[in-house]
């Protein structure tokens, strides 16, 4: 990967990071003015019925608000985490561009987000790259992927199918590019991987470490 792309990475995760910063103090200004409001509404109304219901809805209204905002907040704190996850993932990939890989980073797809990693290899094989910053420990529960710390098991956030999500990545990358298939795959950086399958494969998705990144891109590819 040379240092324009890296750039181009950083830039735009930077971007992203204040984006999420934004709505976090744009919430947590409403929520200020939210708890403001019952002090201006007892200077005027005093207590009586009706400056009990303005509390009360000021009250919830600031506890939704700053729950908003508070996730914002910590999705811009995880950012860190992602562009520290894409760069080393990059600097991987940079051994197959001097091979004659071509790989293209954060093509937006209209249906499945972003795919972080598009590449070609020098046979015409085809590949797609979700990078996982997760730790703990990833496991296949029959159908879906799920993180497992300790004796504690978590699906990934918001509930979300990985394995849903990368497939439909693949499938969209094959029209957008015209060719025969993509082979996805789920690139983890920190995560303990066991799943105990021939080449690590969870219904027809590689789900490996970025340990045997390169190892299993050139034995495929």
């Amino acid at each position: 990967m040379n240092q324009n792309t890296v750039t181009k990475t950083s830039t735009a995760i930077k971007q992203l990071k204040r984006k999420r910063k934004k709505f976090a103090i744009a919430y947590f200004l409403i929520v200020l003015l939210l708890l403001i409001a019952p002090i201006i509404v007892y200077l005027d109304l005093g207590i009586n019925s009706l400056s009990i219901l303005i509390y009360f809805i000021c009250l919830v209204g600031a506890v939704y608000f700053f729950d908003k905002g508070n996730k914002f907040w910590q999705a811009a704190q995880r950012v860190n985490l992602g562009i520290d996850s894409e760069l080393r993932v990059s600097l991987l990939l940079k051994e197959l561009e001097e091979d004659g890989w071509e790989v293209i980073y954060n093509i937006p797809l209209r249906l499945w987000g972003d795919a972080d990693v598009f590449l070609r290899s020098p046979s015409s094989n085809y590949f797609v790259i979700d990078i996982k910053n997760n730790s703990g420990i990833v496991f296949f529960d029959g159908s879906m992927l799920k993180l497992r710390y300790g004796t504690e098991v978590f699906p990934f956030s918001n509930n979300r199918d990985i394995i849903k999500i990368i497939t439909g990545q693949a499938a969209a990358l094959k029209e957008l590019q015209g060719v025969s298939f993509v082979t996805p795959i789920i690139c983890f950086t920190k995560a303990v991987i066991e799943v105990d399958t021939n080449n690590n494969l969870v219904q027809n998705v590689y789900v490996i470490h970025a340990n045997f990144l390169l190892e299993t891109l050139r034995k495929i590819g």
